[in-house]
């Protein structure tokens, strides 16, 4: 399995069961207020934290879940880990070789409920050019409408096994073992707006 699933977000999970659900048509990824953040274990003790942007995403959103689908794209220049020296290390071709492979990209094949606003998302994931099965657990923390537009808050998370894609660099410890984690603990925060030539359409779960 090259994708354990993780609940990274804790705290909205109590939030996820409560009101309507998304309703059907095409949803567009606000890729201005959508993000990807990445987190490994470092030195033993401490962890590092990096953030990417989301370049493009579509979420076609059926009248069931096996209907729907999920395509993104993320930006691997834009990583981001507050630090210069160490970003410009992550996007070498030792790591995330950006300037061959300067985008990741998701597609789903099976979206599964959970339960209510709560989904199990199947599907394959490319970093590398290296192509993999994923699963992803993902949750709705918020729906409402802005300017008359339907808009919604989708949070997913997942443990990806680094090396599975191509990812290998590390170091040894002086004091034993070695400074990278095998694991890229995943967060996905993103925000979606229906699309306008369907905003008026009626929801069944509403």
């Amino acid at each position: 399995m090259v994708l354990r699933t993780q609940g990274i977000a804790e705290p909205a999970l109590g939030r996820a069961t409560a009101g309507p659900e998304p309703a059907p048509g095409r949803w567009d990824i606000d890729v201005e207020r959508s993000r990807v953040q990445v987190t490994i274990r470092h030195a033993l003790l401490s962890k590092v934290s990096a953030t990417l942007s989301v370049a493009h995403g579509t979420i076609e959103v059926g009248t069931d879940p096996p209907r729907w689908q999920v395509r993104a794209t993320i930006d691997m220049r834009s990583v981001d880990s507050g630090d210069p020296r160490r970003d410009g290390h992550l996007r070498s071709e030792g790591y995330l070789d950006v300037e061959h492979f300067p985008v990741a990209s998701f597609e789903s094949s099976e979206v599964t409920a959970v339960e209510r606003r709560r989904w199990r998302l199947s599907g394959a994931l490319t970093v590398r050019d290296v192509t993999r099965p994923v699963v992803l657990t993902a949750h709705l923390e918020d729906l409402g409408a802005v300017g008359g537009r339907q808009r919604a808050t989708v949070v997913a998370s997942a443990e990806l096994e680094r090396r599975q894609f191509g990812i290998s660099w590390n170091q040894a410890l002086e004091a034993g073992g070695l400074l990278l984690g095998p694991t890229l603990s995943v967060q996905l925060v993103i925000e979606a707006w229906r699309a306008e030539s369907q905003a008026a359409s009626p929801s069944p779960w509403q």
